[in-house]
């Protein structure tokens, strides 16, 4: 049998058998409909989880390169000693996450383990027990931080090296009052 002749009985079967062939391909267009639908609602309830879920949470999609582990709790004189030799992560390493994921947002640096407490001094206030670190200005992004007054740390501040600070609601009131915003 040629192939002509096999798509000459094939369309012949069809046209003998209309009730049959329009259910068949009612049901295919059915389908291929509901498949379509499907992915839309998954690829939707995914944006969703993503914009209104995970947004939510800071640093859900973002990871830590660090010196020390995160932990809770007393670190004895042995397990102390292990952290303080491992090497101290600069801005080489940046640069190398940097280069290995050229897709990332922001990668930022921060210093200090432990973070250090300090006392903060503005003309006649102070205010015990402060956490005091420094960061890149990239920090801000990875930590999804808002601003309620002033603006966040800048490039141009870490190249000229100003001396300038980030504060927390709480310290910036308690140093400066209730100033507007």
């Amino acid at each position: 049998m040629r192939f002509t002749e096999a798509i000459l009985l094939a369309l012949q079967v069809v046209w003998s058998h209309k009730l049959r062939s329009f259910f068949t391909l009612l049901g295919v267009i059915v389908s291929v409909a509901f498949l379509i639908a499907v992915v839309a609602v998954i690829q939707g309830m995914n944006a969703y989880v993503r914009e209104r879920i995970a947004g939510a949470i800071v640093g859900v999609n973002a990871f830590q390169v660090r010196r020390d582990p995160i932990q809770v709790g007393f670190v004895d004189d042995e397990a102390l000693k292990k952290i303080q030799r491992r090497p101290i992560i600069g801005r080489e390493d940046v640069s190398y996450v940097q280069r290995a994921l050229p897709d990332a947002d922001a990668i930022a640096l921060q210093s200090g383990w432990p973070t250090p407490m300090a006392d903060v001094q503005w003309r006649n206030r102070t205010v015990g027990d402060v956490f005091v670190f420094g960061v890149t200005p990239p920090f801000v992004v990875v930590q999804d931080y808002a601003f309620a007054a002033g603006e966040p740390l800048s490039e141009t501040d870490e190249e000229q090296r100003r001396n300038v600070a980030v504060l927390g609601y709480d310290t910036g009131d308690k140093l400066f009052g209730n100033v507007e915003r």
